[in-house]
């Protein structure tokens, strides 16, 4: 029975990387290895390995898939160098994939959670298979800022930084200390930003007449003590350029405000099920302008300004089992950039959100 398995286990990963063939290629162009370690990454500390049941190993592997496509836009948005396909710095980046897949091979037959990560960190760029034509994963149509180094070496230097980092967390279980582990929680949360800077400048010329724009975050906290906590979070808002000009492209250009905030997060009382809490930190505020791009193409990002600020704010986190809460938040943000972006150098105002919460 074993070995039948084993020649199926075989089996289903040559077929399915096969089909991923063309995604492969097109994926190591740009970042060799990342995808495949990052999603395997993510699989291994955000899912549990499962149970001795089928259904339990179709759910822990369909988490592992999907956590590897969020890893995709994260990575994407970190940015990386783009060769074209008749340059010779293409061919590196394919041989970096290639590396970095013989690598994992260890650690997808240890655990099978780190293979469905990889793949579904590799599956978001089907859609740049021609003639797949319009691009639907977000960080491919401009709907999140993708970013892309300038020189070679950067592209490089910072593929070997990530790359290394990923496989060691991945070889080595860095989490193994369940204590340690449990103070790590991971969330995700939407809501909206309303910016008071557009209402100052008497912009209303935005697209529905809005003044705002749906605002998204990701959340990595650590509890310090049972009433404080950290709060990493990166933010992404973005909407359609106020005043650009009338275009026959696909996508219309768009302005990306990311927000990278450290709250301390401080909970005065807890009650059995309810968790009330202020807080405050400091933040980074960067601007860039998604190019205007026909379908089939990549929208990528340009900065144009980036700015320290702070935000405050409180919430209300509403424990729905043991590991899942749910979170409301609302927040203000104070942000004035050096220079203009679309029209207002004045971004400041109040974002409320509703999110998840899952303690690690």
């Amino acid at each position: 029975m074993f070995n039948t398995l084993n020649r199926l286990w075989i089996f289903l990963i040559g077929v399915i990387t096969f089909s991923l063939t063309p995604a492969v290629s097109t994926v190591q162009a740009g970042v060799g290895a990342r995808h495949f370690l990052e999603g395997a990454l993510f699989a291994k500390y955000l899912t549990k390995p499962p149970k001795e049941t089928k259904t339990s190993r179709v759910l822990t592997y369909s988490s592992a898939f999907f956590v590897g496509v969020l890893s995709h836009g994260i990575s994407d948005h970190i940015g990386n160098y783009e060769p074209h396909s008749d340059q010779p710095e293409y061919y590196y980046f394919i041989g970096e994939g290639l590396l970095g897949c013989a690598l994992l091979i260890p650690e997808w037959r240890k655990d099978p959670r780190l293979f469905w990560g990889s793949v579904g960190g590799v599956a978001p760029d089907i859609d740049q298979i021609e003639p797949f034509g319009r691009k639907l994963y977000p960080t491919h149509s401009g709907e999140i800022p993708h970013y892309k180094v300038k020189k070679f070496w950067h592209g490089v230097v910072m593929n070997l930084a990530m790359n290394s980092a990923a496989y060691l967390a991945i070889h080595y279980d860095l989490l193994s200390d369940e204590d340690f582990r449990s103070r790590f929680s991971v969330g995700y949360s939407f809501g909206y930003w309303d910016s008071k800077g557009a209402l100052r400048h008497g912009i209303d010329t935005w697209p529905s007449g809005k003044n705002g724009s749906p605002f998204r975050r990701i959340h990595l906290l650590y509890k310090l003590q049972d009433f404080l906590t950290v709060n990493l979070s990166f933010g992404d808002w973005i909407r359609d350029i106020c005043c650009a000009e009338p275009t026959d492209k696909d996508y219309p250009p768009r302005v990306n405000l990311d927000s990278y905030t450290l709250s301390m997060e401080l909970y005065p009382y807890k009650l059995k099920w309810l968790q009330p809490y202020v807080a405050i930190g400091p933040a980074i505020y960067h601007t860039s302008i998604s190019r205007t791009v026909n379908k089939g193409e990549i929208s990528f990002s340009t900065h144009i300004t980036t700015t320290l600020g702070m935000q405050a704010g409180a919430g209300l986190k509403i424990n729905l089992s043991r590991s899942m809460r749910l979170v409301f938040d609302e927040r203000y943000h104070e942000v004035h950039f050096s220079k203009s972006v679309d029209g207002m150098q004045d971004y400041s105002g109040w974002s409320t959100g509703l999110g998840i919460e899952h303690q690690l």
